[in-house]
């Protein structure tokens, strides 16, 4: 996702993520587009990290981390909690 190369992507665990409001959720959720490009900038390293930790193949991860935001746009109105948006999301 926006990578060219098949190099592993590394973040910093430790390090607070800034996590979107609960209004940029809900805007996501009644299908604003801009709204859930947002939340997919905010959490793409953090799927792709737990894709690649769990997959151990950088293009792998890259896949299943497009296909799980094409889930989670597919659902995204299940989503009942929008402060959980990151535990939903993996």
């Amino acid at each position: 996702m926006g990578r060219s190369d098949s190099s592993p992507v590394w973040i910093d665990c430790w390090r607070p993520m800034e996590v979107p409001g609960k209004d940029l959720i809900e805007r996501a959720r009644r299908k604003d587009a801009e709204a859930f490009a947002s939340l997919i900038r905010t959490y793409e390293r953090v799927a792709l990290s737990v894709a690649f930790g769990i997959l151990s193949d950088a293009s792998a991860a890259g896949d299943a981390t497009q296909e799980g935001f094409m889930r989670a746009l597919e659902r995204r109105a299940d989503l009942r909690e929008p402060e959980r948006f990151g535990t939903w999301l993996c």
